[in-house]
């Protein structure tokens, strides 16, 4: 079973058991921080992603086309993260097929469920989606020096976290900023020794 999605002019299954809900929001209720869109829910600032966007998918821009959005929240690896789609069409029944080894290769897909009418429709795979936002996000917060340089300026202390996973590099970094903190990043000790050679 799983939630049927539209992004775009495709249809998309996203298993139920990583969906918490759909959640209509105005376009003006999200907030950019450091070039990333989030909004505020049951207290928590939560990262929106375009879903078209990480997939590589020709869509409109909702942000400029609607007043409303329709945005999917997901829990993996206990973060929420919120994906701009058209329409949520509701959960979806029938058969999971999973990708021959041919297609063990295509990124962001784990499977296809095969409909009650005959249709075929892709499963999302949730890690590598989750994965591609996060690297989304690293990409704008390493290229904004300009905004490095002011909390820096103002003393706010800084940690450098060392981790081989990106999911998880982006969780203890999300975490550690939500405490007042500077985060850099380092993909293992190698990258991390030569970071604290250049800096505090």
């Amino acid at each position: 079973k799983g939630t049927l999605i539209r992004v775009g002019n495709q249809l998309f299954v996203v298993p139920v058991s990583v969906v918490e809900r759909g959640v209509r929001v105005q376009a003006g209720d999200l907030k950019t921080v450091e070039g990333k869109s989030y909004f505020y829910h049951n207290q928590e600032n939560i990262s929106v992603n375009n879903l078209a966007d990480l997939l590589g998918i020709q869509a409109g821009n909702l942000l400029r086309t609607r007043n409303w959005l329709q945005l999917l929240l997901i829990n993996w690896a206990q973060k929420r993260f919120a994906f701009m789609v058209e329409e949520i069409i509701g959960e979806q029944e029938g058969t999971v097929k999973n990708l021959g080894p041919q297609l063990l290769s295509v990124r962001h897909i784990s499977g296809a469920i095969i409909m009650g009418n005959g249709g075929i429709v892709p499963i999302l795979s949730i890690p590598d989606i989750v994965e591609t936002a996060v690297e989304s996000g690293q990409r704008v917060i390493m290229t904004d020096k300009d905004e490095e340089k002011d909390t820096v300026s103002q003393g706010v202390k800084k940690i450098l976290v060392a981790e081989d996973s990106i999911t998880l590099r982006s969780l203890l970094r999300n975490i550690i900023e939500s405490e007042g903190y500077q985060v850099k990043t380092a993909v293992d000790g190698a990258e991390a020794f030569l970071f604290l050679q250049e800096g505090d």
